[in-house]
C-alpha cells in the first residue's frame, strides 16, 4: 500500500469508532465512501495486483455474494407470492444496502492484504 492510503485508512481507524462506534448512518456512508476512494485508487494506481490462493478464494465467495444480493435486489415479491426457485428479496433497499455491505468489506479486505 502506498502511504496515501495508509495515511487515510489509519484516519479512518481513528475516526469510526468515535462516532458513535460507527452503527450510525452517516459515519457508515463516510467509512464506506473513504473505503471505496482507496479501492479506487489503489486499482487504478497499481502497475500489477497479485493474490495468493487463499485471497482468490475469499474474493469468488464476497463477489458470489455481491452478484447474489445485486441479484435479488431486482427481483421483488411479496410473501403471499407463489413461491420462486429464484433467488428474491422482500425489501430491496435494505437488500441493497447490505450488498454495499459486503462490497465495502471485500474492498477493506483488498487494501489489507
Amino acid at each position: 500500500m502506498q502511504i496515501f492510503i495508509k495515511i487515510l485508512f489509519s484516519i479512518l481507524l481513528f475516526f469510526l469508532p468515535l462516532s458513535f462506534a460507527g452503527t450510525e448512518n452517516w459515519s457508515f456512508f463516510i467509512f464506506q465512501s473513504a473505503v471505496t476512494f482507496m479501492f479506487c485508487y489503489m486499482v487504478l494506481s497499481a502497475k500489477h495486483l497479485y493474490f495468493s490462493g487463499v485471497s482468490k478464494i475469499i474474493i469468488f465467495i464476497f463477489s458470489f455474494l455481491i452478484f447474489l444480493g445485486l441479484l435479488q435486489s431486482l427481483n421483488f415479491h411479496n410473501i403471499d407470492d407463489k413461491v420462486s426457485y429464484f433467488p428474491f428479496s422482500l425489501c430491496p433497499f435494505y437488500t441493497l444496502k447490505e450488498t454495499v455491505s459486503l462490497f465495502t468489506y471485500l474492498s477493506v479486505f483488498l487494501l489489507v492484504t
